[in-house]
């Protein structure tokens, strides 16, 4: 079926369309991935129809084909990027913990295209507790969006800080040490947001800040 999209003038008569819904039902692995990236190359030409098929797929029970889904969001989002917003806030979410993260690798080209949208979802990542998909954020995003917002004025960094577990923070805190260079106020913001927050996790940000330099561990004694 996949490679029948390539002959675009036969597609209205091979009713692929059909045939597509029908196949994924009964998919095995092999069969989901071509179907799925048959669906995405249809796009383009066959908005309605496509887009029919993969919001029924995303709901799908089969792993993957929403696997396929989430490495299929930034390609798709050319064509048509509300839906592939719709997909995405789906599988950020997934069941399945290795699905939700290759969705999470998507928020790299979204903070790149419209922040807004990056903006609106990376708290919830977080939220979610997901490490796996916390670490591809923090690779993926975070210094684009630093350099967006140095001041962190939504709070990422320390809603980062308190949520990731030890392999995570030890990124973090090279990330917080660079803003520390860049702008003290906006450190010193991050780290009263932190001890606000959890007092628990403001302690463990002074003792890991204190391995990495001690004068910056000083400046935070003023905090309160």
């Amino acid at each position: 079926i996949e490679n029948l999209t390539s002959y675009r003038i036969l597609i209205p008569y091979l009713n692929l369309f059909s045939r597509i819904k029908l196949s994924l039902k009964n998919s095995e692995k092999s069969e989901s991935e071509a179907l799925v990236n048959a669906t995405v190359n249809l796009m383009p030409d066959y908005h309605e129809q496509s887009k029919e098929i993969l919001i029924s797929a995303v709901q799908m029970n089969n792993k993957e084909i929403r696997k396929t889904l989430a490495t299929s969001l930034s390609k798709l989002y050319s064509y048509d990027s509300k839906l592939t917003l719709y997909l995405l806030d789906i599988l950020l979410f997934d069941s399945d913990e290795n699905i939700s993260t290759l969705a999470t690798s998507t928020l790299g080209f979204i903070i790149r295209v419209d922040t807004n949208e990056f903006l609106q979802r990376a708290p919830k990542v977080i939220d979610n507790g997901n490490q796996k998909a916390i670490q591809i954020l923090i690779h993926s995003c975070i210094r684009e969006y630093l350099n967006f917002d140095i001041m962190d004025k939504s709070n990422l960094m320390s809603k980062l800080w308190i949520l990731s577990n030890v392999t995570n923070r030890s990124k973090i805190v090279s990330f917080i040490m660079e803003i520390y260079a860049a702008d003290t106020s906006s450190f010193l913001h991050i780290a009263k947001t932190i001890f606000d927050e959890d007092q628990k996790s403001f302690l463990e940000f002074y003792n890991w800040i204190g391995k990495r330099d001690s004068k910056v561990q000083e400046s935070l004694n003023q905090i309160k």
